[in-house]
């Protein structure tokens, strides 16, 4: 693993207190104009959200975890990755990148509407589709592809800036900046949903915290 040049947060009151500093960030970005930095803090937030959903459905086996768990919890996940995920996707249980991220929380989102069902006896696997069914579903896959056309967008100002006609650029930047914090927003907000009591974590008895 690369050596971390920045000190990760410690616990949950160090983390709220890093939210609000960034989102205050933001809100200062979107009033003077600093679009890039609130695209660079739109971006981050998603990626947590998305991590967040990983972590409390068991695909972590801590917060600070870089690869997938190898638990309780993975089998059952890969199964799901591998049967409901989109046909020009791979089965890898990919928790680094954003892109692996939205994969796994997609295909276990659509298994849970398909599968009819569980054995209660699966502890993990009926209370998994007992939290995701008190999301709103359709909402979410709708974001994802929202979110999914916004990081394309990110990318190209991000990696090819100076490739880039700045008419074109300037032309959608601050509603990208704004868009990219609505997305995120709505996965913090089913996030809470999903957390609730920790069920998932719990049912495979992995640490909490």
């Amino acid at each position: 693993m690369a050596t971390r040049h920045i000190q990760p947060v410690t616990d949950n009151a160090d983390k709220q207190n890093t939210y609000r500093e960034w989102i205050g960030r933001y809100n200062k970005a979107i009033q003077y104009g600093f679009y890039y930095e609130a695209i660079l803090i739109d971006y981050a937030m998603m990626e947590d959200r998305l991590r967040s959903f990983l972590y409390y459905m068991g695909a972590l086996y801590d917060r600070n975890a870089y690869k997938a768990n190898k638990g309780k919890a993975i089998t059952p996940l890969k199964e799901i990755v591998a049967t409901y995920k989109r046909k020009n996707e791979s089965d890898t249980l990919n928790v680094s990148a954003i892109s692996g991220k939205r994969k796994i929380l997609r295909a276990v989102l659509v298994w849970s509407t398909e599968v009819i069902g569980v054995d209660k006896r699966q502890k993990y696997l009926w209370t998994l589709k007992n939290q995701c069914e008190g999301l709103d579903i359709g909402g979410l896959l709708e974001q994802m592809d929202r979110m999914e056309d916004w990081c394309e967008y990110r990318n190209e100002i991000i990696h090819a800036l100076m490739n880039k006609n700045v008419l074109s650029v300037n032309t959608e930047l601050k509603e990208r900046a704004v868009e990219g914090m609505e997305i995120a927003r709505f996965f913090d907000n089913q996030l809470k949903l999903f957390k609730q009591g920790n069920r998932v974590r719990k049912s495979i008895q992995l640490p909490v915290n």
